[in-house]
Parts: C-alpha cells; structure tokens; sequence
C-alpha cells in the first residue's frame, strides 16, 4: 500500500547516513541511530490503528451500521487524512443514508488527495448527481474514463444514465420555455382587449348587451 511508502523512505536515508568517515567519533555516532529507531515505531502505531479502525469501518457498513462505520473512519481520516479511501468509503455511505452533501464534501476531497484514481471520480460523479448537478456528474465520469478506459460499468451505467437525466432535463425546459411563451402570448391577447374597451381620450366604451 502507498501509505506504507514512508519506511523505504526512512530505511534509504539510514542506509547513505552509514557511509561517514572513518575518523568520526563514536560519541557523534550513537545518538543518531537511537533517534531514527524511535521516530518509526510511534509511526507504525498511528498507521496500524489506522488500519484498524479502518476495517472496523468497513466490516459495520457490511452489516448496515452505517454511522458507527462513519465514526470509525472519521477517527482514521484524522490519523492519515491522505487515505483517498477512506474519504471515498465515507462518500458512499453518507450517499446511502442520503446525506447529499456531507456526501459531496467527502468525495471531493478523494479526488483531491488522489487525482489519478478513477474510483474516486465515479464516486464524485454519484454525489454530484445527488444534488442534481448532472453536468459536472458526467465531467467526473468522463474524467473516471479517461483514467480507467476499460470499466464498462462506467460508459453503460453511470455516463449513460447521467446523459439520460441531462436530456430529461432539456426536455423539461423546453416544455416549460413553451408554456410561458403560450401564457405570454394570452396576456398580450387579454391586455389588448382591454385596451380595446377605452377611446383614445381616455374614456370607457359603454358595451351593448
């Protein structure tokens, strides 16, 4: 896993920092080891109760405990908030208990620690269409593609479907553009009688039953 990257990090610059003159002493020698060992244990431990309330999460949202998964996760984001999934796992539940925004909030943030992981836009893509935002929904997706060009999940399910509501939506526009023109055109045909009823002085037409 990436978040492990860390100990090839650590273990490289050990390895360069050997290579010191023979005429050091002992004394400049010791402590700098002492300091290196302690640095990675207290680091070990905050990534393995990361892990660990991390499938924690994971195994509650199996079971449908969807908040006490929340909580467990957002206990892990503020150990390592650089876990993009994490913020995505967070994203989906919160879309399943139809918090559209917290939803958004946390995908968003996905991509943003991961801009290379397709999942992430899918999942971005989703909470977006939540709040009816289709045609930032279908950039995301196009972008999810573009990463991942073999997912057919992704053209026949979520492009598709979002196209789908795009045209809806264009349809819908287009009839509501017609029907004010239509009431438009009745309130200019009710002021004209209305004005037909006055002589040009300004006095009433007396009608004729």
């Amino acid at each position: 896993m990436a978040s492990f990257g860390w100990k090839r990090k650590i273990n490289s610059v050990s390895k360069n920092n050997l290579f010191t003159n023979d005429d050091d002493t002992n004394t400049r020698q010791k402590p700098f080891p002492f300091k290196r060992m302690k640095t990675p244990n207290v680091t070990e431990d905050v990534m393995s109760k990361c892990l660990r309330l991390k499938n924690e999460g994971t195994i509650l949202a199996d079971s449908e405990r969807h908040w006490e998964a929340i909580k467990k996760w957002d206990e892990a984001v503020k150990l390592n908030p650089t876990d993009e999934k994490l913020h995505e796992m967070m994203a989906q539940v919160y879309l399943l208990l139809n918090e559209l925004l917290p939803a958004v909030k946390c995908a968003k943030k996905c991509v943003k620690t991961n801009p290379k992981w397709w999942i992430g836009y899918q999942t971005y893509g989703r909470t977006l269409l939540g709040i009816g935002e289709v045609k930032m929904a279908i950039r995301s997706f196009s972008k999810a593609l573009h990463i991942q060009p073999d997912v057919i999940e992704l053209r026949e399910d979520d492009i598709n479907w979002a196209c789908t509501l795009l045209k809806q939506h264009n349809e819908m526009t287009t009839t509501k553009c017609r029907e004010n023109a239509d009431l438009i055109d009745i309130d200019e045909d009710n002021e004209c009688k209305q004005v037909a009823k006055w002589t040009p002085d300004g006095n009433p037409v007396t009608e004729i039953d």
